[in-house]
C-alpha cells in the first residue's frame, strides 16, 4: 500500500490533542473538581492553555499563582482531594481518538518506524486509554508526566532516544502544543505540530515547529522519503 522508504526511525507522539480529542473532557473535569472544592471555577479557555503541562503546573497556574492569600491557602489545602475529584470526573466518560489514528499508527509501524509516547498526563490515564482502544502493543516506549519531568523539559524525549538507541536526527516528535515543540528542540529533535489541540497554527509557527499538519493524517507526507 505504501512505499517502504522513510525519513525517520522513530516517531514520538504526544497523547492529548494529538492522538486523542480529550480537551473538552479535561476542561469539564477541571471545572467540576474546582466547584466541588470551593475553588474559583476557571474558564474553558484558561484551562485549555495549560493542557499538555504537568498536573502540578496546571494546578499552580489556575489556583495559586497571582491569587489572593486566602485562595492560595485553600488551594494548597485541597490539592490532593481536587486531584482525586478530577480523575473521578474525567473517567465518567471516555474521549475519542482523532480520525484514523489506529490506522495511521499501524501504517507508520509497518513502514519500519518505532513508535513512542511522551505525554505530560498520568500513567493511570494512559493505561486506561490503551486498554480502551487496544493500542499499547504499537508502542516501544511510553513516558508519562508522573514518571518524568513534563514537557517542555526534554527529559522524556531524551529517555526515549537513549532507550531505543536512535540518533536525534532520525527521530520526529509529533505534538499539538508549543511545549511539544520546545521539548523536541531542546532534545535536538525535529517536531511536526498538528493543529488539533490547544495552540493555533500561528502559535505553533511562532514556536518554531519544523512542520505544520492540519491533523495527524498529514504526518505520512512528512515521514516518507
Amino acid at each position: 500500500m505504501y512505499e517502504s522508504s522513510k525519513k525517520y526511525d522513530c516517531l514520538i507522539f504526544d497523547w492529548d490533542g494529538t492522538l486523542m480529542d480529550s480537551a473538552a473532557q479535561i476542561t469539564s473535569a477541571v471545572q467540576a473538581a474546582a466547584a466541588k472544592n470551593d475553588l474559583e471555577v476557571p474558564s474553558s479557555s484558561d484551562i485549555r492553555l495549560g493542557i499538555g503541562t504537568s498536573f502540578s503546573s496546571q494546578y499552580r497556574r489556575l489556583f495559586i499563582d497571582s491569587k489572593p492569600e486566602e485562595h492560595v491557602l485553600l488551594a494548597q489545602k485541597v490539592e490532593k482531594k481536587f486531584k482525586d475529584d478530577f480523575y473521578k470526573s474525567f473517567y465518567l466518560t471516555t474521549p475519542g481518538l482523532f480520525a484514523q489514528v489506529p490506522e495511521i499508527l499501524e501504517s507508520c509501524k509497518e513502514l519500519g518506524c518505532l513508535l513512542a509516547i511522551a505525554t505530560s498526563g498520568q500513567r493511570r490515564m494512559l493505561d486506561t486509554m490503551f486498554a480502551e482502544y487496544n493500542l499499547e502493543s504499537l508502542f516501544a516506549v511510553t513516558c508519562c508526566g508522573d514518571e518524568y519531568k513534563a514537557k517542555p523539559d526534554p527529559e522524556m524525549l531524551d529517555h526515549i532516544r537513549i532507550e531505543l538507541g536512535i540518533n536525534p536526527e532520525k527521530i520526529l516528535m509529533v505534538g499539538d502544543s508549543v511545549n511539544d515543540i520546545y521539548a523536541a528542540h531542546r532534545a535536538g529533535i525535529k517536531c511536526a505540530a498538528v493543529c488539533t489541540g490547544v495552540n493555533s497554527k500561528s502559535e505553533l509557527e511562532r514556536a518554531g515547529a519544523d512542520f505544520i499538519c492540519v491533523d495527524l493524517r498529514d504526518i505520512w507526507h512528512i515521514i516518507k522519503s
